[in-house]
């Protein structure tokens, strides 16, 4: 719960970053497929450290906010993944041949129930693209996709061994 806590927008580079996927998205080996990660608004949950002041666990990010669950359903999903990723595995930039080049942004943005809650963000031209993947030309966006699958480990459930 976020009880009055602040939204702490610093994040260090080590920092983990949890993303909630499909099991489908997820080879047998524990490989993170690229298509786990949507964008351009892609949604994570921070493990937090000094800065936020609490350490949340890798399983957190099954739960849905409340807003986003239906009366009378369950806001934990036992049937998806969790991947792990850091901070400075997001990609700052994507370069373009034919325009300006996408950057991405780190936003802390907690729900009241689901604290830990941030998004990583593309731009082009500083301008936030929104609610819309196709609004990131394809080749862009396999990239970003790939170099965070590249970098994910699958965390929930742990890949058999």
């Amino acid at each position: 719960m976020r009880n009055g806590r602040p939204e702490v927008q610093t994040f260090a580079a080590e920092e983990s970053l949890f993303r909630r996927c499909d099991p489908d998205h997820v080879a047998p080996d524990g490989t993170v497929m690229a298509e786990a990660f949507r964008f351009p608004e892609l949604s994570v949950l921070r493990s937090g450290g000094q800065a936020v002041g609490d350490v949340f666990e890798p399983e957190d990010a099954l739960w849905l906010p409340a807003e986003a669950v239906p009366e009378g359903c369950t806001a934990y999903l036992l049937n998806c993944c969790v991947v792990r990723f850091s901070v400075q595995d997001v990609p700052t930039e994507i370069q373009r041949p034919d325009a300006a080049p996408y950057t991405t942004s780190l936003i802390y943005s907690p729900f009241d129930d689901l604290y830990p809650h941030s998004e990583v963000h593309v731009l082009q031209n500083g301008v936030v693209l929104r609610h819309h993947e196709s609004a990131i030309k394809r080749p862009a966006r396999r990239e970003l996709r790939e170099k965070l699958a590249r970098a994910s480990v699958l965390v929930y459930p742990q890949p058999a061994q």
